[in-house]
């Protein structure tokens, strides 16, 4: 009897460790198995391929150790599906699975394209000649501008993408238009500059998001419309040319000057740039420098761009196969640290340019890059996934306003978009955290408010 239950208890526990066993080699443990190496199975997802905005949702299969999906993810567990976040572009998608210090891994790249259309947005908003930037929270501020009022106007105005609607959330002090806004470090939005209807007032502004709150901050040594701000890595901000008193004989600034959040205070450089600059743009390099590039300017040696070096505040020319004045015109930084420069109008403000050029900061120089579709000006564009520049509407060769849209990516060229439905200029666009566009405001070729919000998808 003893001898038979013995028996019994062996062939009952033997059961068990064969069980476990079985569980474990199918990832249906509860940890990981030291000592067995890490497989993946399977990795995939519902569909072969997504629109901007949509999400996914992807299985994976692994056993012998602990698995995450990244980007954007994180843990997973095997055979258990996970919706992603809207994808606002291609994405590829990467499983990790590790035990101990085994890892193995598998990649699934999820094409996203646009369906490219256009949405109206059901509540219509006026406004031209404004601010508008992406605030950390995924939302929109649009900062001022006209708004068919007999003043400018100095409403703060907050698109939400989850309820697809605008509110007013607070005041500037005065009216402004042809400003710059800055998003600092601290979410915080800084407006330099402009027209500004209040006489007398030449202080910028600073905005609380959340609150809607604006303090003043302290006043520009310059008055300039027309400038570049641009938010250094040390959280300073630059500002510079512009139009203003002070200026050369046409109005048009050499000078610099830098806002310091420390003291809430803008202090004059002494370096001046290699040639004056309005309708220019500057964009903040891989390593802390500034391109400027551009810009209508009254000076006979015109140089096109020059590089701004915080660390020195002095300004250097940049070798460039085009010495022509090109204002108003696009610039975005690509994934590699490169500069594209898009578009823009002649010296005498007659005719728009479909050039684009592209700063290589490894041989510190301008070159030219396949061309747009067609000229464009006052250059409206966003950056979007991969490297594809999004361009809406602007100036056409004869500096009217178009309808006209089109894309340019560095391994494929232009190609055209569907046209917006109306002719738009002086409008903002502003990439949204899942990829769609939102293009505001603006006036047709009669100069009227075009108050039509698309949503470009």
């Amino acid at each position: 009897m003893q001898a038979n239950q013995t028996s019994n208890m062996r062939r009952t526990l033997l059961m068990g460790l064969s069980a476990g066993a079985f569980l474990n080699a199918c990832g249906g443990g509860a940890g990981d198995d030291i000592g067995l190496q890490p497989r993946i199975i399977d990795f995939g997802a519902d569909r072969a391929n997504a629109l901007v905005g949509e999400t996914v949702r992807l299985t994976a299969v692994f056993a012998n150790g602990s698995g995450r999906i990244e980007p954007m993810i994180g843990t997973v567990s095997s055979g258990i599906a996970v919706q992603s976040p809207p994808l606002a572009g291609p994405t590829r998608f990467r499983l990790i699975v590790r035990n101990g210090n085994a890892q193995v891994e598998r990649e699934l790249m999820m094409p996203v394209g646009y369906r490219n259309r256009y949405r109206v947005l059901a509540q219509s908003f006026n406004v031209a000649r404004h601010a508008a930037v992406a605030l950390g929270d995924g939302s929109v501020l649009a900062i001022g501008g006209s708004r068919g009022n007999f003043t400018l106007s100095n409403k703060l105005t907050r698109y939400d993408p989850a309820t697809e609607r605008f509110s007013d959330i607070g005041q500037l002090a005065s009216g402004r238009e042809y400003h710059s806004a800055t998003v600092l470090a601290d979410g915080r939005v800084l407006v330099v500059g402009g027209t500004i209807s209040l006489a007398g007032f030449g202080a910028s502004e600073l905005i609380d998001p959340r609150s809607g709150a604006v303090t003043a901050t302290g006043a520009l040594q310059k008055h300039r419309q027309g400038h570049t701000a641009t938010r250094l890595n040390d959280g300073r901000v630059l500002v510079i040319g512009g139009w203003g008193p002070g200026g050369d004989a046409l109005g048009k600034h050499a000078s610099a000057e830098i806002w310091d959040p420390t003291t809430g205070r803008f202090r004059l450089l002494p370096a001046l740039m290699q040639t004056t600059r309005a309708g220019h743009t500057a964009t903040l390099l891989n390593d802390g420098r500034v391109l400027v590039a551009g810009g209508f300017s009254g000076m006979a040696a015109y140089r096109f761009a020059e590089r701004f070096d915080p660390a020195t505040e002095t300004f250097t020319a940049v070798a460039s196969v085009h010495n022509e004045v090109r204002a108003m015109h696009g610039a975005h930084r690509l994934s590699d640290g490169s500069v594209l420069l898009l578009g823009g109008e002649n010296a005498s403000g007659s005719a728009a340019s479909s050039a684009v050029l592209r700063y290589v900061p490894a041989q510190q120089r301008v070159d030219s890059a396949a061309s747009l579709t067609a000229p464009r000006s006052i250059v409206a564009s966003v950056l979007g996934a991969g490297d594809r520049v999004l361009l809406f509407g602007g100036a056409d060769i004869n500096l009217l306003a178009t309808s006209t849209a089109e894309s340019w990516q560095p391994d494929s060229g232009a190609a055209p978009l569907a046209a917006m439905p109306r002719t738009r200029i002086w409008h903002s666009t502003t990439m949204l955290a899942d990829g769609r566009v939102l293009i505001l405001g603006g006036e047709d070729h009669q100069h009227h408010f075009v108050g039509d919000a698309l949503l470009y998808e």
